[in-house]
């Protein structure tokens, strides 16, 4: 019984964590991997006054965070923040890359720059990803921590 009651944290801790990090690595994997991402990339290396022809990112439910985000509370401080920071970071993603659609832009120079600005802001979800691949890391796999192999 008392083996139970101290190691129930624990075990709750990296069973949330195992779960947070397989849906962020499948997330990143989809972002790499996305043709509409790619379409941007182009169209920004493309020749000056192009047109911007990016659909819509379509990521699927961010479902281990929704179901366990009143759950955040197991990890220490940042890790929390973090996460919250991170998948608010993600589901603002495709609207940024549908807003690049809309013709509302005054100049060409207005439009180019603001699909730099998207395509900064999707590395920067990258980023944040790997570093929480790498926090999250040490809860699952004490023994083999090379076992996650993206962080």
């Amino acid at each position: 019984m008392l083996r139970a009651l101290t190691f129930g944290p624990t075990r709750k801790r990296r069973r949330l964590a195992s779960a947070f990090v397989g849906e962020i690595a499948g997330i990143m994997s989809i972002i790499e991997e996305s043709v509409h991402v790619r379409q941007l990339e182009l169209a920004i290396q493309a020749a000056h006054g192009a047109p911007i022809e990016v659909a819509e990112l379509n990521l699927p439910r961010l479902s281990v965070y929704e179901a366990n985000a009143c759950e955040l509370g197991v990890f220490e401080s940042p890790l929390p923040r973090q996460l919250a920071y991170f998948y608010t970071r993600l589901a603002a993603a495709p609207h940024r890359l549908r807003s690049l659609s809309l013709s509302s832009y005054r100049s060409v120079e207005e439009r180019d720059q603001r699909a730099r600005e998207v395509l900064a802001e999707i590395t920067q979800i990258l980023k944040l990803g790997e570093e929480l691949l790498r926090s999250l890391r040490q809860f699952v796999s004490v023994k083999r921590p090379s076992s996650i192999s993206r962080a």
